[in-house]
């Protein structure tokens, strides 16, 4: 709790709501939060020290603050770590751990990192691949309204055969049911 309101402090800060904006002030409280591990905090932290947001930029806070925020469980930071890890920029380049994370930000329904997942069976990066389990990943992020993932499902469709198409719809409808966004 003491952390929620740390963070809630730095957003009010950062944002000047009620006060004058204080960067200094906004980040010392930012970093109390993200001490104290909430998530929210350290995955803003991360984002700040990666983009160089009213701080130096630095990819390997960055990083750190990322593996925190994702470990316990903030999808977003999960999402941007199968980032990291995928494009390999500023750290070595790793398929696998890009799925992992992708895989683990899917499951809490974050429909980006449900497309990523369906491009990576498609693609077999990081993973065996499976058109199959790349139709139903597309299906549920396009579920879940993202728009490119429609796309992509059209050109998946047509690499299936008419099994692998019954297949692919039948545990996409299932996987809508435990991974759509409420």
């Amino acid at each position: 709790k003491i952390a929620s309101l740390l963070y809630t402090l730095a957003q009010y800060l950062k944002q000047g709501t009620g006060s004058v904006i204080d960067a200094d002030a906004a980040r010392m409280w930012l970093e109390r939060a993200a001490n104290q591990n909430h998530p929210e905090a350290s995955f803003t932290l991360a984002y700040q020290f990666e983009h160089g947001m009213d701080i130096k930029r630095d990819f390997a806070k960055a990083l750190e603050w990322y593996q925190k925020s994702a470990a316990a469980d903030y999808p977003p930071a999960q999402y941007n770590l199968g980032l990291f890890y995928l494009e390999g920029q500023k750290i070595r380049k790793d398929n696998e751990l890009a799925f992992y994370w992708f895989r683990r930000a899917a499951e809490h329904g974050l429909s980006e990192a449900q497309h990523n997942l369906g491009l990576l069976y498609a693609g077999g990066v990081g993973v065996a691949v499976d058109p199959v389990l790349a139709y139903a990943w597309l299906n549920v992020a396009s579920q879940n309204g993202l728009q490119q993932s429609q796309k992509d499902l059209k050109q998946i469709t047509r690499s299936l055969s008419p099994a692998e198409t019954k297949q692919a719809k039948e545990l996409s409808d299932m996987m809508i049911k435990r991974y759509q966004l409420k």
